[in-house]
């Protein structure tokens, strides 16, 4: 497991509650994860986590970001998300992630969860979202999703394969239940930045602003000098005025 350094902040989430994740993944095996996370990578674990809706939860220490609290992170990462399938008649068949019937409900999820992870990213900061390329997860259109649940602040950077030796002890598990891997041979790792541009538009507006009230000020001054100048004295308001 990598460690690090105290500079460094991590926060991991999950949508199951911690009694759902020891029912799923049982409860030895959770504290074993969870306290590792804790001990070895100083990271803050939060359960029950809505990912399409981060601004309801408290994750952890805040910083300013043109000036929204929650600009906190230089990175946001979910791998394989999916809506969890409802469940369906005994001996209907149909039980696996990602069936053609909830297509369109993950599409509104990374929609959403691109919107909301956006709102929590530092101007520079990057979403990566790994998940399947075979189908029915290519019809998921995922870059579409990002520039429609972001409103183009977030920018494609490309895509990388999902490497598994890169994650030692990482498993693939259905949805909840925690039963039965998923291969990810065709996975991919796709990687978005925020734009920088509202952060320099932001900077430049504040610059030009002091700009012109120091052009203000300079103009003032010299108002008040000529009128010394023409009447040898300093009247009260002007007096006011410098002290202003």
């Amino acid at each position: 497991m990598h460690k690090v350094s105290d500079a460094d902040r991590v926060v991991a989430t999950t949508h199951l509650t911690r009694r759902e994740l020891d029912k799923a993944y049982g409860k030895e095996r959770m504290d074993t994860t969870i306290r590792a996370l804790q001990d070895e990578c100083k990271c803050q674990v939060f359960h029950g986590v809505d990912a399409t809706a981060l601004d309801a939860f408290p994750l952890g220490e805040k910083s300013q970001c043109l000036g929204e609290s929650q600009c906190s992170f230089d990175r946001v990462i979910w791998n394989f998300p999916c809506v969890v399938p409802p469940k369906k008649p005994t001996g209907d068949g149909r039980g696996a992630d990602g069936q053609l019937a909830e297509i369109q409900v993950n599409k509104v999820l990374l929609r959403k969860f691109f919107g909301s992870a956006a709102q929590h990213l530092r101007a520079g900061g990057e979403v990566h979202v790994a998940h399947k390329t075979k189908a029915p997860f290519c019809h998921w259109d995922i870059l579409k999703q990002a520039r429609e649940g972001a409103h183009g602040v977030l920018e494609y950077q490309g895509g990388v394969i999902f490497d598994r030796a890169c994650y030692p002890g990482y498993g693939a598990r259905k949805v909840a239940t925690g039963a039965g891997s998923f291969p990810t041979t065709d996975a991919i790792t796709y990687v978005w930045q925020k734009s920088q541009l509202l952060c320099c538009e932001a900077t430049q507006s504040a610059e030009e602003m002091m700009t012109t009230q120091a052009n203000e000020v300079a103009s003032l001054r010299s108002l008040r000098s000529l009128s010394c100048f023409l009447t040898h004295s300093e009247g009260p308001s002007a007096r006011s005025n410098e002290s202003a």
